[in-house]
């Protein structure tokens, strides 16, 4: 129970920590790959993929590979061909063979869309195809259960895929070949794909001629933006609502060769590649696009170009980097992986091929050389904040890390928490911070390098603890009954010391009870109480005659466990001298509660008398029964 119960712990941790691995492995072209489990990401060889000019592949969670595909095959995360795996209708050769989609609300259950090329006849062109995945089968490896179902007949070599508005759903987006046509197709925790009612929207350019097939289609991390790159020349940029699904033409320009697109994790920049044909005297360009700016294609950056050979695909990195893929030719591939290293800085600050103002050619591949594709992933994905902080629940030390930390010289965080005073700043990597109360917090660092300041800000949801009231830290218990300790239903677990999990503890021995509660989203609380015997005690004698001292004769002692107390005197003929009001606690009697001597205002001779104090106590969960004391006391005067 124990290893179980830190198990997830720590997976509710990472993701607090907001980290999104489903892109932490990339496998590609000529027998390589990347995985970002490390810093910088470790180069992968002898994957399966020998020649591809896109693929597609998704991580677990933990960031472990369970699939990918080049649009003709699916493999499993083992790198061997899943059961039912070959055969697929996409090709290869296409600028985006597929894409991979969760079903969200059937796990381990992937939709793999496969895109094919246009060669101009029936029999050939398989269009738009997609296959489902159930991951369960085949001891794990998983096997292909749905395969080849056809969707548009035919597309250009453009598919894409961002989450829906309300972070479970997904929407896959493509275009059809021969006008201007989206179509956009919901795939939803209710029915899966909605693979016979997509959304079809006439915007843009019409897909007609054969250049117009190649060059990639992206949306942006946060889904308010799509890209599309038409090798002719055409390059537009459209707003795109994920609650709806709608599309709107936002721009449009003129690049020769357009190819490659791609957004910065913050949706504020957008990058665009050029590659001209083999043996092309014309450059090869990198373009920065500021979307803040009203017209955003009119005003590019030029951040890079060569004749020496060609920049293609563009694809974004769960480390907040954008990696480029080049060639020389079709036999001379590139064997280094640019690399826009702070992509979400404008123009030359972006520091392509830079680190600390010196020049460096990227990731070498270690003699692998490599295609114009990169991997295709849900764009979601890669909606990585500048910084993550490994908790969000209240009284915990949260630590701050930086996503990216290349090319920076100093920092300067700013927690948004003034009633910390001092500790509501730091000038760290990675300071850590306890917050002062539940709540959102926009938690801001600035960073500079060379003499110019970046800020970035993201709410902090600091998340209060679960609750436990037991009403006081000491508890009495009279012989016989019981104290129900209790915590509030709907939490995740519930530890008691003595290894209970139940949300109700019936003590029913005085000691020192505690119970660790943990809620949905991972927070802690811990509650110790110390349970006494529930004695009483009562004075055998009094003296009521104002002077302050021993004026009232009432019980004393244990402030829990006895309820609905009451007190009769009697004197020794029998005559009730005084009945008490009912008092739900002992501990809550004030001076209303006791004898001061009198009986309707009149003092009452000095003498012994007899007390009957009646109560009761909890022998069951809800069940009471009546217990009573009886004694005398002798009035003094």
């Amino acid at each position: 129970m124990k290893s179980l119960f830190i198990t997830l712990l720590l997976f509710l941790i990472s993701c607090f920590s907001f980290s999104q691995n489903e892109a932490n492995v990339w496998i590609f072209a000529n027998n390589t790959g990347l995985d970002f489990s490390t810093t910088p990401p470790e180069v992968l060889y002898n994957t399966p993929v020998m020649y591809a000019f896109s693929t597609s592949c998704y991580s677990d969670e933990n960031g472990d590979l369970k699939l990918f595909s080049d649009g003709m095959k699916i493999w499993s995360g083992n790198k061997t061909v899943m059961m039912n795996g070959d055969g697929l209708l996409g090709d290869l050769g296409c600028t985006q063979s597929s894409i991979i989609v969760p079903h969200p609300g059937s796990l381990n259950s992937f939709y793999v869309f496969a895109v094919d090329k246009i060669y101009g006849s029936p029999a050939l062109d398989k269009g738009l195809t997609y296959s489902r995945v159930d991951m369960n089968s085949n001891g794990g490896l998983g096997q292909v259960v749905e395969k080849n179902v056809p969707l548009i007949e035919k597309t250009p070599e453009k598919v894409t895929a961002v989450k829906h508005a309300n972070g479970i759903d997904y929407w896959v987006i493509t275009h059809e070949w021969g006008n201007n046509d989206f179509y956009v197709y919901p795939v939803t925790a209710a029915q899966g794909l909605h693979k016979d009612n997509p959304k079809i929207i006439k915007v843009g350019s019409d897909h007609v001629s054969q250049y117009s097939r190649q060059g990639y289609l992206k949306a942006s991390p946060d889904g308010r933006y799509l890209a599309c790159a038409q090798w002719e020349g055409i390059v537009e940029l459209f707003s795109f609502n994920d609650q709806t699904g709608e599309i709107n033409l936002l721009a449009s320009a003129n690049f020769p060769n357009a190819y490659g697109v791609e957004f910065d994790a913050e949706s504020r920049f957008l990058y665009l590649s050029t590659s001209p044909q083999f043996g092309s005297s014309e450059p090869s360009v990198l373009f920065q696009f500021d979307l803040t700016h009203q017209r955003p294609l009119d005003t590019p950056v030029e951040i890079t170009s060569t004749t020496d050979w060609a920049y293609a695909s563009l694809q974004l990195g769960p480390d907040r980097k954008i990696y480029c893929a080049q060639y020389v030719n079709a036999t001379d591939p590139f064997e280094y992986l640019s690399i826009i290293h702070n992509p979400s800085r404008p123009g030359l600050h972006c520091n392509f091929n830079l680190i600390d103002n010196e020049p460096n050619e990227g990731i070498d591949l270690g003699g692998k050389k490599l295609l114009a594709g990169l991997p295709n992933f849900v764009t979601s994905y890669l909606k990585i904040p500048f910084f993550t902080y490994d908790s969000i629940c209240y009284n915990n030390l949260v630590r701050f890390s930086i996503t990216n930390k290349e090319n920076i010289d100093t920092f300067s965080w700013d927690f948004d928490d003034p009633e910390s005073g001092t500790f509501n700043s730091a000038s760290d990597w990675s300071p850590t911070h306890v917050f002062t109360a539940p709540g959102t917090y926009d938690v801001s660092v600035t960073v500079s390098f060379n003499g110019r300041n970046y800020s970035y800000t993201h709410p902090v949801v600091v998340n209060p603890l679960p609750v436990i009231d037991f009403g006081a830290d000491t508890i009495y218990l009279f012989p016989g009954a019981i104290a129900p300790l209790e915590v509030d239903e709907g939490y995740l677990s519930y530890l008691w010391n003595d290894g209970s999990t139940q949300n109700l503890f019936l003590a029913d021995e005085p000691g020192i009870y505690s119970v660790v509660v943990t809620d949905s989203i991972g927070c802690q609380n811990k509650k110790t109480v110390s349970i006494f015997p529930a004695n009483i005690y009562f004075p055998n004698a009094f003296s009521p005659n104002g002077d302050g001292v021993n004026d009232v004769f009432r019980p004393t002692g244990a402030n829990s466990g006895l309820f609905n107390i009451r007190m009769f005197v009697y004197n020794r003929m029998g005559q009730l001298m005084y009945e008490s009001p009912v008092v739900a606690v002992l501990g809550e009697a004030g001076n209303n509660f006791g004898w001061d001597g009198t009986k309707a205002g009149a003092l009452q001779p000095a003498g012994s008398y007899i007390w009957i104090v009646k109560f009761d106590v909890e022998k069951e969960k809800g069940q009471f029964s009546t217990e009573h004391y009886t004694g005398s006391i002798t009035l003094l005067r």
